[in-house]
Formats: C-alpha cells, structure tokens, sequence
C-alpha cells in the first residue's frame, strides 16, 4: 500500500490489521523508506536520479532494514497505541463497521491537527526566512551525511517538506546548475532512504511507532550508501586518471 500510495493509505491498514507496536514500528520504517514511489521517483528523476536506480534502492533497502530491525529490536516493546492489537478477526459486517469507525476517527483527528500544524510552522519559517538562517549551522552535518554543502537547502526541503510537497524546489534546484551531477546524484541516494523526517516522523510516532528507530535506521541507512558510492566515485576517478 505504501508503496503505490502515500503513507496515510498505509496508516490506515496498519490500524485495521491492530498490529502490536513491535510491528508498528518495523512497517513505519519500511513504509518512510518505501512510498508513494511513482510520484516521488518523478520528482527525483526530474532532479537528476534515475529511476531505474531509485525504485530498486528504495525497495531493497525498505525490505533489508526490516529484516535487520527484526532481529534487533527486543521481542516485546512498551509504549502508548493509537489503537489496540486485535489478533481475532471480527465476525460481521457490523463489527467491523463499528471497529473501523472507532479506530478511524481519533487518528484522523489527530492526523488532521498535525498535518495542519506542520503546514502552518512550514510556512512561518519560509515567511521569515528562517529555513534559509537553518543552512549554515547544519553545513557540518551534511558533511557528515558525505554530502557537498551546495545541496544544503535542497536536503532541509526533502527532509521538512517531503519529496512530494517540496517537488517545485527540487526540480527547480536540480535543474539549475547550482551543483553538480555528481552531488544531486550523492543526494537523491540520501533522500531515497531518508526524507520527509518531520511531518510523517510524527505522524507514525502519533500512531504508537518509537520515533528513534524510525530516525536513526534511516540516517545510519543513508549514512552507508552515500559513503559506499563517494568510495565507488574515487576508485573511478583514480582509475580513470591511471588510464590517461
């Protein structure tokens, strides 16, 4: 579901199978790595990715990383539900009327209020130019991600406003010039794994799902990948000058 759509579908069916919060929280990070794929593999490859490299990456990684966080997390996990674990199926069309009606509602209150919420905190700090103030202090950080810092504010996009949401800033960026092939590419290899950490971090935090291990998987994910293939880009470039 996440996968062809967006992250609320996926929300939805996770609340209607009443899986427990150990599954809450491997699904959540499975689904932030892979959703709404055809839209957002749009957007990138109108950035500068491709989509025969994007699509693969995104999918093997969602599945990889949710075998790994199976065999690390603990077998029994604590914390608040937006809903009850329900292992028995109900037996007629009413009960499961009545059981999706009480399940649906409260969280799309509360996803209403959050989306609501982040949309008008977006929007001051466009308003005020604080994203832009957000830049140079993170310049370490990107660094650290293995990115060029000319790709600092298209990383604060992705990972405020979502591939979807910040698609305008992207493309426009990507096609610019304002950075090269080679750091849009290191980009788009981060952002496959690991963006939209605001509004859909809280979202499926708000459902029950340990925020942490949505975060960090996802940063040590991306972490790996942009590093390998810096490692893959300087192999080529010494190849390449031995052979000239």
């Amino acid at each position: 579901t996440s996968m062809l759509s967006n992250l609320y579908s996926a929300i939805a069916v996770m609340a209607a199978l009443g899986v427990d919060l150990r599954s809450i929280t491997i699904l959540s990070v499975m689904c932030l790595i892979a959703h709404n794929l055809i839209l957002e593999t749009m957007v990138q490859q109108k950035s500068g990715a491709k989509a025969s490299f994007i699509v693969p990456l995104r999918i093997s990684a969602s599945i990889l990383t949710g075998f790994i966080l199976n065999w690390l997390l603990p077998e029994q996990m604590s914390g608040p539900l937006m809903f009850e674990a329900s292992p028995t199926q109900p037996q007629s069309w009413n009960e499961v009327f009545i059981n999706w009606f009480y399940v649906t509602i409260p969280l799309t209150i509360k996803m209403v209020a959050i989306i609501v919420g982040l949309n008008v905190l977006q929007n001051v700090l466009r308003e005020f130019g604080i994203i832009d103030l957000l830049i140079y202090p993170l310049r370490p950080f990107i660094k650290f991600f293995g990115l060029n810092t000319s790709t600092s504010f298209l990383w604060i996009v992705a990972n405020t406003l979502g591939l979807a949401y910040g698609a305008a800033v992207m493309i426009e960026e990507g096609e610019s010039g304002k950075v090269t092939k080679r750091d849009v590419d290191l980009l788009n290899s981060h952002i496959a794994i690991s963006h939209s950490n605001f509004e859909d971090l809280f979202l499926l935090s708000a459902m029950g799902a340990t925020w942490y291990v949505l975060l960090f998987s996802r940063w040590i994910g991306s972490f790996i990948l942009v590093w390998e293939l810096r490692a893959e880009y300087y192999i080529k470039d010494k190849l390449f000058k031995k052979n000239c």
